[in-house]
Protein backbone atom coordinates (compact mmCIF):
# COMPACT_ATOMS: atom_id res chain seq x y z
CA UNK A 1 0.00 0.00 0.00
CA UNK A 2 1.27 3.50 -0.64
CA UNK A 3 1.77 5.85 2.29
CA UNK A 4 1.22 9.20 0.76
CA UNK A 5 -2.73 8.65 0.60
CA UNK A 6 -4.57 9.52 3.93
CA UNK A 7 -1.75 11.75 5.87
CA UNK A 8 -2.81 14.83 7.41
CA UNK A 9 -1.04 16.97 10.57
CA UNK A 10 1.41 15.46 12.86
CA UNK A 11 0.54 16.18 16.81
CA UNK A 12 3.84 18.26 16.58
CA UNK A 13 2.31 20.34 13.95
CA UNK A 14 -0.96 20.96 15.78
CA UNK A 15 1.06 21.52 18.59
CA UNK A 16 3.00 24.47 17.07
CA UNK A 17 -0.15 25.74 14.91
CA UNK A 18 -2.23 25.80 18.30
CA UNK A 19 0.58 28.11 20.15
CA UNK A 20 0.70 30.25 16.90
CA UNK A 21 -2.74 30.86 16.63
CA UNK A 22 -2.84 31.84 20.58
CA UNK A 23 0.24 34.29 19.28
CA UNK A 24 -1.86 36.34 17.03
CA UNK A 25 -4.45 36.51 18.23
CA UNK A 26 -2.56 38.22 21.16
CA UNK A 27 -1.11 40.63 18.71
CA UNK A 28 -3.96 41.40 16.87
CA UNK A 29 -5.84 42.03 19.95
CA UNK A 30 -2.90 44.38 21.27
CA UNK A 31 -2.81 46.02 17.62
CA UNK A 32 -5.89 46.54 17.91
CA UNK A 33 -6.27 47.85 20.97
CA UNK A 34 -3.42 50.19 20.66
CA UNK A 35 -4.18 51.64 17.23
CA UNK A 36 -7.93 52.67 18.72
CA UNK A 37 -6.18 53.91 21.85
CA UNK A 38 -3.82 56.19 19.44
CA UNK A 39 -6.78 57.06 17.10
CA UNK A 40 -8.74 58.85 20.18
CA UNK A 41 -5.63 60.56 21.15
CA UNK A 42 -5.30 61.78 17.56
CA UNK A 43 -8.46 63.46 17.51
CA UNK A 44 -9.42 64.51 21.08
CA UNK A 45 -12.62 66.14 21.94
CA UNK A 46 -10.75 69.48 22.91
CA UNK A 47 -9.02 70.87 19.56
CA UNK A 48 -5.75 72.60 21.65
CA UNK A 49 -4.42 68.83 23.09
CA UNK A 50 -3.34 66.49 20.39
CA UNK A 51 -0.35 63.98 19.55
CA UNK A 52 1.35 65.10 16.85
CA UNK A 53 3.39 63.13 14.47
CA UNK A 54 4.78 60.64 17.21
CA UNK A 55 0.68 59.83 17.53
CA UNK A 56 0.82 58.93 14.15
CA UNK A 57 3.69 56.66 13.88
CA UNK A 58 2.88 55.16 16.52
CA UNK A 59 -0.94 54.31 15.16
CA UNK A 60 1.22 52.98 12.48
CA UNK A 61 3.33 50.43 14.03
CA UNK A 62 -0.26 49.61 16.67
CA UNK A 63 -1.32 49.05 12.33
CA UNK A 64 1.70 46.95 11.51
CA UNK A 65 1.26 44.90 14.68
CA UNK A 66 -2.06 43.94 14.01
CA UNK A 67 -1.26 42.96 11.03
CA UNK A 68 1.17 40.97 11.91
CA UNK A 69 -0.90 39.00 13.74
CA UNK A 70 -3.15 38.33 11.52
CA UNK A 71 -0.62 36.91 9.49
CA UNK A 72 0.79 34.79 12.15
CA UNK A 73 -3.06 33.59 12.33
CA UNK A 74 -2.84 32.16 8.73
CA UNK A 75 0.41 30.88 8.45
CA UNK A 76 -0.59 29.12 11.78
CA UNK A 77 -3.82 27.68 10.80
CA UNK A 78 -1.92 26.21 8.15
CA UNK A 79 0.64 24.83 9.79
CA UNK A 80 -1.95 22.92 12.48
CA UNK A 81 -4.02 21.72 9.16
CA UNK A 82 -0.96 20.35 7.67
CA UNK A 83 -0.67 22.65 4.59
CA UNK A 84 3.26 22.68 4.88
CA UNK A 85 3.78 19.09 4.46
CA UNK A 86 6.35 17.27 2.15
CA UNK A 87 4.46 16.27 -0.81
Amino acid sequence: MSEEGGKGANVGDILVGTFGIIFGLCMTLTGGVCAAMWVTLLFPADPSYGAGLLGVVMLLVALGVAALGIFAIYHAVRKARGRYRDR
